[in-house]
């Protein structure tokens, strides 16, 4: 997918900003990657993460929202 989106981009000449570019594997059971794998745009890795602000809401990869809430709160 990152390939087609990466020949879209090349096609309609713009491009991805590597820097806001981020990867996070989500899973809900408590061993389900043994291995973190790492992804790339146009030959420059992309940063894996284990959570994420998307519009004021964040985002865990282990599927819970403790904390979006602590932040609500605050």
């Amino acid at each position: 997918m990152i390939d087609i989106c990466t020949d879209y981009s090349s096609l309609w000449r713009f491009n991805f900003g590597i820097k806001k570019t981020k990867c996070m594997m989500v899973c809900k059971g408590y061993d389900c990657f043994t291995t973190t794998s790492q992804w790339s745009l146009k030959n420059k890795p992309i940063t894996n993460v284990e959570d994420m602000d998307i519009l004021g809401v964040t985002f865990n990869n282990n599927v819970k929202y403790n904390d979006y809430v602590s932040t609500r709160i605050q």
